[in-house]
């Protein structure tokens, strides 16, 4: 059976060069083809990230509260052209993830010839975590792209000696720690990868490498400079991603749901060919070539760091996705080596498997729920705010101007300011023992003494906490119902709040 299956691979590494690079370009337009009309014509709503992160675009910062400002630039110069639309949200992403498959294929083509190139190129976007990029406008795009392009030139620096692209490969690494901060690690496995080359360590004080390490650096600068401005809260924020608060003591609960999540976004057979790929260039790491050395390294840091993590708190499944870069990188050089036939075979029977999953992750994706329960469905969580949006502003349209709006949960103050027609302005009360968010940041409730609010709950008995803010709070209309797959997965209550006194809520501990 795997020889049958193997021979798909073989075909595709023995296509004519110019065939091979043919059949990519045709594969590379159907593919973000497909994926724009995904995007475009999605029966869903943008999440939650992508409409908080479209409400950071309307506030331009040097950071905020969770995340660097590159989310938020791409978002603000998109809907600047083509307007507050879902499409234009999520464009960027798009953008980025073509970005990301060119830039696969030409460094295989560089490393392998086209043949290999296409090869490498199906083995990355067959994967689930890598086949949806740039399909919702997060962080995970760019700093994805900024990642591979950081290794691609660190690699023609490296072999080629072309000193500008170290610097080239700083910014980069700069950009893809603007993107989000789990990209800190890569100048650190660049350094080992420094180190750990003869004919690089004795280079390693040259300029052109202080250059590259000095700009990557520059990324601190706006971290420290808005954190100085706000109390610090958000490297607090993020030191609560590595360090568990909760848990004293060692787990692998964590560890087990971490390889659970890999399985399913990486493919069962390709995650145990990418460690086997990766423990054999630790075993051959004195005859290594450069490529395989820097794909070894980029990945072993945040390998490390995810692993470590794991053993005290849960580490979100696309975290570790970035160290799949030079995985990915590693199993295809293996593939392409001709003495690996068996590993050809395997790796065409991972493809296949993943083109499988794939296949079923996408039914729900396009609009199809096939009678599965929503609590099943990830795909619940992108559904009925456009419904709250159009509820929110019905109810401004029969109220005075001055009306604000006020809710307990970030994710729905960003999706009302996305959905209702006016884009209001949103503030979020703290109600509870939540963590702090960018609207605690923003602040500014205060300047709206003596106005009456459109409250808007998840809860009906959250309102009991608003009294103490207003004069009275009045039932507006009845509950907005949200149902998906035949379940109601969400229910919103509206309220009027009479004369807000001005006072403030109480501060947050919580990071």
């Amino acid at each position: 059976m795997l020889q049958r299956v193997g021979v798909i691979t073989d075909k595709l590494l023995s296509l004519p060069e110019r065939r091979a690079e043919r059949c990519f370009f045709v594969l590379f337009f159907l593919y973000h083809a497909f994926q724009f009309c995904v995007l475009h014509f999605s029966p869903y709503c943008l999440s939650a990230d992508e409409t908080h992160y479209w409400d950071w675009s309307r506030r331009l910062d040097i950071a905020y509260y969770s995340k660097g400002p590159i989310i938020a630039l791409l978002i603000w110069a998109s809907t600047g052209l083509f307007g507050d639309t879902a499409t234009a949200v999520r464009l960027p992403a798009l953008l980025c993830s073509a970005g990301f498959s060119l830039g696969i294929y030409f460094f295989a083509k560089h490393l392998w010839g086209s043949a290999a190139a296409l090869f490498t190129w199906i083995l990355f976007r067959t994967t689930l975590g890598f086949a949806v990029l740039g399909l919702i406008a997060t962080t995970d795009p760019p700093v994805m792209l900024f990642w591979l392009l950081a290794v691609i030139l660190v690699h023609s620096a490296s072999v080629y000696q072309r000193n500008w692209c170290w610097p080239a490969a700083g910014l980069c690494m700069c950009l893809a720690v603007l993107s989000k901060y789990t990209a800190f690690i890569l100048p650190v496995g660049v350094l080992l990868f420094v180190l750990g080359s003869p004919e690089l360590r004795r280079r390693l004080f040259s300029m052109p490498v202080i250059a590259c390490f000095a700009v990557a650096a520059c990324s601190i600068l706006p971290v420290l400079l808005w954190n100085q401005k706000h109390d610090w809260v958000n490297l607090l924020h993020n030191a609560g991603h590595v360090v568990s608060q909760k848990h004293r003591g060692l787990t692998l609960k964590y560890t087990a749901e971490l390889f659970a999540g890999q399985l399913g976004l990486v493919g069962p057979i390709i995650l145990v060919a990418v460690c086997w790929a990766m423990v054999r260039a630790l075993r051959n790491r004195g005859t290594n070539s450069a490529a395989e050395r820097l794909f070894f390294w980029s990945a072993v840091p945040l390998t490390a760091v995810c692993l470590a993590v794991s053993l005290t708190k849960r580490v979100y499944a696309n975290w570790p996705s970035p160290l799949f870069v030079g995985g990915l990188f590693l199993l295809a050089g293996a593939v392409v080596a001709k003495n690996h036939a068996r590993l050809r075979r395997v790796v065409a029977a991972g493809i296949l498997l993943n083109c499988v999953i794939c296949g079923v992750a996408f039914v729900p994706i396009l609009g199809y729920t096939l009678g599965v329960p929503a609590k099943y469905l990830t795909t619940k969580k992108l559904v009925g705010w456009d419904q709250l949006g159009a509820a929110v502003q019905q109810e401004l349209s029969k109220a005075e101007p001055s009306l604000f709006v006020l809710t307990s949960d970030y994710e729905h103050a960003s999706a009302i300011a996305f959905y209702a027609a006016s884009h209001p302005q949103v503030f979020v009360a703290n109600l509870q023992d939540r963590r702090m968010n960018q609207y605690d940041i923003w602040g500014g409730i205060e300047a709206n003494s003596g106005k009456d609010a459109l409250i808007v709950l998840d809860n009906a008995e959250k309102v009991g906490g608003l009294a103490p803010y207003f004069s009275r709070i009045e039932q507006l209309r009845d509950p907005l119902s949200v149902e998906y797959s035949g379940d109601e997965i969400r229910r919103f209550f509206f309220y009027r709040g009479i004369r807000y006194n001005g006072q403030p809520f109480p501060p947050l501990s919580r990071y």
